[in-house]
């Protein structure tokens, strides 16, 4: 007997062991792996570097000359728009003058401007002569000695009278602004600032009196209050001008820039002959299907800054782009492919070269390199072996001694307390920790789980007492007036899980009158059943002694409310039927609808108005609401458990759902009508639990 019941004792140094075993096996298996995965790929390498040395070389010299090209593409485009900015300057100038030259004129043409009157609706050769004298020293003040400046800028009069002013001229006119036989309206850009009056136009023109093309930016001047065209001015910027700054950055050989409008018009080029000399280039058949044409025209005049490679007439060019915005125009510079190509032979040679240094390197030290890890492997297996040992001892120690203090715990010594030898700094020390944590809080456990099962027997206890106090108050014995046959009367109450403070009550206050009473207590358990109790007892005693249900539940709530410290409140329907004529005295205090059905027709909701709840505040008086049963009408009443019983928190049964199933059993007599209704509800929920009592009452009166 003493051999079956001996407990088995642990070996204790088979952890130790085992551990030792695995930790040298490990580092020894690891180690010959590590031999042969270097070892072959020391000699994949010493082959893949022989194998792909020219491989490698072409490789680099392509990746070279891409790398090489896209450097030399990327400062292209930044020189272009460089350069581009340089003639945006030269437009945006113009522009600020001829906004200043429009506030001046207008301030001039303005009511006591000037000394004398000019007419600006329609200016005479006079107002022309006046208006040169007043504005050409204004102009010359801006524009000396400025670089930036328009190469010209005109003042032309509806009556086709001008202006003309450029920088290195001072006034066409002298000092004292003579009239200037050169009428503009014939002139595009006069025409487009006429058609388009709130903004500045663009136009390719020549400068007045000669033969110089030039790209004009005009405006017109409208009176401020009739609209009427003053005068357009106009600056005007040569294409001489335009080409010096282009050719100051692109004038090497293969490179071909050009300036374009929204078009694809070329409106100015460095080259005097060739395709890129032709205005029409980019919209020539064979290259105005080229979307890459299309692109650089879009967004080379839209303020973007760019490049792609383009074929134009057969040949590779790269086209960098940049935006003159300030005249609504496009520089694009195209550049020969070749241009790009680096000279990259040299740097093959090189890589050839460095390859085979390589290759003579690598075979050289490959012997030494396995020599090398041999030593190094014996020197790492040694040390695993004592490593393991000592390993081993420190982490078998303290979990062998924790194992014996884990086995001691048993149902009453549950605390597993911490010591020295645990406080290893590491997984074994956070293990005992846990250990010490984890029996501290089962004997909290223990604990709470009494005190939590007392707290149940003590409710359990409570909800017990108040489901009988609850059940015992209420009538039951059904039918309560078996000689009566004037009316028949059902009445029942289903209660939820917690015990709520529902109730009916159905008396005779003498022999010709009915009392029916259902209502709802506040809060749950033991106190609303005894407040239910007292609210049932003060309503039928006081019913007893006479009087209408509003006067009844007046003296009550006065009853109710004097010393309510702990706010409780009930809801009643209190209903008084004259048995002998019908009449049916009613009040009700804060609750439900009632549900009233003629004889030959459906069951509706109640809408008169209700009282205050019950027990709230004293001194507050209920009024009666009076109706006339005739044979065959009947009454339902309820409490909110029927109407709020829930299968999910928004899903409630409803006051809908309530007259559905009392409209289709409305034949039932009143116990049958009950039972319908509540199938219909328990269908409704299913297995939801519900925490309100149900509470109806059914009254046919024949």
């Amino acid at each position: 007997m003493q051999n079956k019941n001996r407990q088995k004792k642990p070996n204790n140094g088979s952890i130790q062991r085992k551990m030792t075993v695995m930790t040298i096996s490990l580092t020894v298996i690891a180690v010959v792996l590590f031999l042969l995965i270097v070892s072959l790929r020391l000699f994949l390498v010493r082959g893949e570097i022989r194998m792909t040395g020219e491989e490698a070389s072409e490789e680099i010299l392509k990746n070279s000359e891409i790398a090489y090209t896209m450097s030399n593409v990327v400062h292209f485009e930044e020189l272009v728009g460089d350069n581009a900015d340089l003639i945006n300057e030269r437009f945006g100038f113009a522009n600020y003058m001829l906004k200043c030259l429009r506030a001046q004129i207008l301030s001039i043409a303005a009511p006591g401007g000037s000394d004398q009157q000019i007419d600006i609706s329609s200016p005479s050769s006079d107002d022309s002569q006046i208006m040169a004298a007043a504005v050409t020293p204004f102009i010359n003040e801006i524009i000396d000695d400025d670089p930036e400046a328009p190469d010209c800028i005109v003042i032309a009069f509806p009556n086709g009278e001008s202006i003309v002013v450029t920088p290195s001229s001072g006034n066409k006119n002298g000092a004292s602004g003579n009239k200037l036989s050169f009428d503009a309206r014939g002139e595009e850009w006069y025409s487009d600032a006429v058609k388009n009056k709130e903004s500045f136009t663009v136009s390719k023109s020549h400068l007045p009196g000669k033969d110089t093309e030039c790209i004009t930016v005009s405006t017109p001047v409208c009176d401020t209050e009739t609209g009427d065209l003053v005068c357009v001015l106009g600056a005007s910027v040569a294409s001489d001008t335009i080409l010096n700054i282009i050719e100051k950055d692109f004038n090497e050989e293969g490179l071909y820039p050009v300036l374009i409008d929204e078009t694809g018009t070329i409106l100015f080029s460095t080259i005097s002959d060739g395709p890129f000399a032709e205005a029409d280039l980019l919209n020539k058949k064979e290259n105005a299907g080229n979307e890459f044409i299309q692109f650089i025209i879009d967004f080379s005049t839209s303020g973007y800054n760019s490049s792609i490679e383009i074929t134009i007439d057969g040949a590779q060019y790269y086209c960098a782009f940049s935006s003159v915005l300030n005249a609504g125009l496009g520089e694009l510079v195209f550049a020969e492919k070749d241009l790009f190509v680096a000279d990259t032979n040299q740097l093959v040679d090189d890589l050839e070269m460095l390859t085979e240094r390589t290759v003579d390197v690598s075979d050289r030290n490959f012997s030494e390199v396995l020599t090398q890890m041999l030593i190094l492997s014996v020197v790492l297996i040694g040390l695993s072996i004592l490593a393991s040992v000592l390993l081993s001892r420190r982490i078998a120690g303290p979990i062998k001694s924790m194992t014996g203090k884990v086995a001691e715990i048993d149902g009453e010594k549950i605390l597993f307390e911490m010591e020295e030898i645990f406080r290893t700094g590491d997984e074994i020390e956070t293990l005992a920790v846990a250990f010490e944590a984890m029996s501290q809080k089962i004997r909290q456990y223990i604990t709470d789980i009494v005190e939590i099962s007392t707290q149940k027997e003590r409710m359990e206890t409570e909800l017990k007492v108040a489901n009988e106090i609850q059940s015992a108050m209420l009538p039951k014995n059904f039918p309560l007036f078996p000689d009566r046959t004037e009316f028949d009367v059902y009445a029942s109450m289903d209660p939820a899980r917690e015990v709520g403070g529902d109730f009916y009550d159905i008396f005779m206050t003498d022999d010709d009158h009915l009392a029916l009473v259902v209502g709802d207590a506040s809060e749950k358990g033991v106190p609303a059943a005894l407040f239910m109790v007292i609210s049932k007892a003060y309503i039928r005693t006081r019913a007893l002694t006479g009087g209408s249900p509003g006067e009844i539940l007046t003296d009550v709530n006065n009853l109710l409310a004097e010393g309510n410290g702990k706010k409780m409140f009930v809801t009643v329907w209190l209903a008084i039927l004259e048995i002998s004529t019908g009449r049916l005295i009613y009040a009700n205090a804060g609750h439900e609808k009632a549900v009233i059905k003629r004889a030959d027709e459906d069951y509706v909701l109640d809408h008169t108005k209700h009282g205050f709840i019950l027990g709230g505040i004293k001194g507050v008086s209920y009024s009666d609401n009076e109706i006339t049963l005739k044979h065959g009408d009947r009454i339902f009443m309820y409490t909110d458990g029927l109407t709020e019983a829930h299968k999910n928190v928004e899903d409630l049964f409803g006051s809908a759902r309530m007259l559905e199933v009392l409209n289709k059993n409305s034949t039932l007599p009143p116990d049958e009508l009950l039972s319908a209704v509540k199938a219909k509800v328990d269908e409704f929920v299913g297995d939801e639990p519900q925490f309100d009592d149900m509470t109806m009452l059914a009254l046919e009166y024949k």
